[in-house]
Formats: C-alpha cells, sequence, structure tokens
C-alpha cells in the first residue's frame, strides 16, 4: 500500500509546480523585453528626431543635463545638519563672541537656476550668507577657509566660485565636445535666494529623474518563482517521508 501512495498524484503536483515556477521566472523575463523594447525605442527615435540647430541642441542636452548639475551641487553639502557649502569661518570679533559661519545655501535638491542663454548653460547659485555661529564642527572643518573677523559673506565667493567650477568640471569639459560653441558658466549671485527645489514645493528629486516601474512584476514573478520552489521542495520532502514509511 505505501508504494502505491507513493506514485499516486505525484507527477500531477510536480507538473502543477514546474508550472509555478515557469511562470514566475517567465514573468520578469517577459516584461523586461517589453520594457528593453520600450526604452530602445525611444532612444532611437529621440536620436532620430535630434535637432541641428545649436540652441535646439542645447535644450535638449538640458533636459538629461540639468539633473546631474543639481546631483552634483548637492553633494558638496557640509554635512546632512548643515546641507550648505560653507565657504568660510570668520574670527571672532571679540573675547567672548563666537565665529561667523558663511556659505551658499544647497538643501534643496534642485539648488541652482540653470538656464541657457544663448549657447551658455547658467548654473546660478544664491550668494554666500551667514548660516551659524561657530564653531565649526566636523571632519572638513580643517578644510574651510578661515577669515578676519569682519569679513562678510562676500569673503567667499571666489572660494565658492572655484569648488563649484571644481564639482561640475566634467560637465563643463564635456558640454563643448558634444555641442559646438557651447559652453557653461558658474555664476555666484549677488544676493541669496531660496533655492529652487524650495521655493517650487518639488519633491525631494532632481528634475528629470523617473523611477522605472519595475518593481511589482519583479515582485510577482520572484514571488511565484519561490513558491514553486519551495512547493517542489516541500513534494520531495513528503516522497520520501512515504518512502521511510
Amino acid at each position: 500500500m505505501p508504494a502505491q501512495k507513493d506514485s499516486s498524484g505525484s507527477p500531477r503536483g510536480l507538473i502543477v509546480l514546474g508550472f509555478l515556477l515557469l511562470l514566475g521566472l517567465g514573468a520578469s523575463a517577459v516584461f523586461f523585453r517589453v520594457a528593453a523594447k520600450d526604452v530602445a525605442e525611444g532612444i532611437i527615435g529621440e536620436l532620430e528626431a535630434r535637432p541641428t540647430v545649436p540652441e535646439d541642441q542645447l535644450d535638449l542636452w538640458l533636459r538629461y543635463g540639468e539633473p546631474q548639475i543639481q546631483n552634483r551641487l548637492t553633494l558638496l553639502r557640509y554635512s546632512s545638519g548643515l546641507p550648505a557649502l560653507v565657504t568660510h569661518v570668520t574670527e571672532p570679533a571679540a573675547v567672548g563672541e563666537p565665529a561667523l559661519v558663511y556659505g551658499i545655501d544647497l538643501r534643496s535638491q534642485r539648488p541652482a537656476r540653470v538656464a541657457r542663454v544663448g549657447l551658455a548653460v547658467e548654473v546660478r547659485v544664491g550668494a554666500p550668507q551667514h548660516l551659524a555661529d561657530g564653531p565649526l564642527e566636523g571632519e572638513a572643518a580643517g578644510r574651510v577657509p578661515r577669515a578676519a573677523a569682519g569679513v562678510g559673506p562676500d569673503g567667499g565667493r571666489a572660494f565658492a566660485t572655484g569648488v563649484l567650477e571644481w564639482a561640475l568640471e566634467p560637465l563643463i569639459t564635456a558640454l563643448p565636445e558634444d555641442i559646438v560653441g557651447a559652453h557653461l558658466v558658474v555664476v555666484v549671485d549677488d544676493e541669496p535666494f531660496v533655492p529652487p527645489g524650495i521655493e517650487a514645493g518639488l519633491p525631494e528629486l532632481p528634475s528629470g529623474t523617473k523611477r522605472p516601474a519595475v518593481a511589482i512584476p519583479i515582485t510577482v514573478g520572484v514571488l511565484v518563482g519561490l513558491l514553486g520552489i519551495i512547493g517542489l521542495a516541500a513534494q520531495r520532502g513528503r516522497r520520501a517521508a512515504r518512502r521511510e514509511g
């Protein structure tokens, strides 16, 4: 009798579990093939429609270049508690008074105003401003320029320009190679201003970024596949137990 139980219904169960396994793995594969085709067609379409006028080419470049610019600027934040490009720290004006910390506001994911001006991409940030009273804490504090007491916000303008150009150097170099006559310039404004992302109330993502909608189909496919594997293992375990019995 145990031998008859061992053979009864096992092939059908294995077929069902195998089907679930293939279904789970196949769902993800099919989705990726469809998604890859859509992405490829979109890229080919944009390449075929690529404008020939330099100004139009620069507008297209900005669609992809601006998020990179904004992201690079956010990497210049001093810390999470001080999301700014710290330009300088002044010595205390008198005994008992604090040092003053100056810098450029980078608390938004879009800290700069980026615009095309002719064949130039203008990256404009707000002027340095008083951020906090010192002393400045943190591992990078020793690399921040010190200034004499009484030096105001403008004392950090040259330092800020140099750091911003260093951060954007790959884009500054690549842009003229991509579009003849185009160039990128960094401008530190005469006055501090609220970063565009904060002003517009935008979510904490650079403009132009998109999250690919792949999580749901991949998760479903993986779960179905795992259920198939678990079920197959359980089926084999039951068969082994029946043999021992």
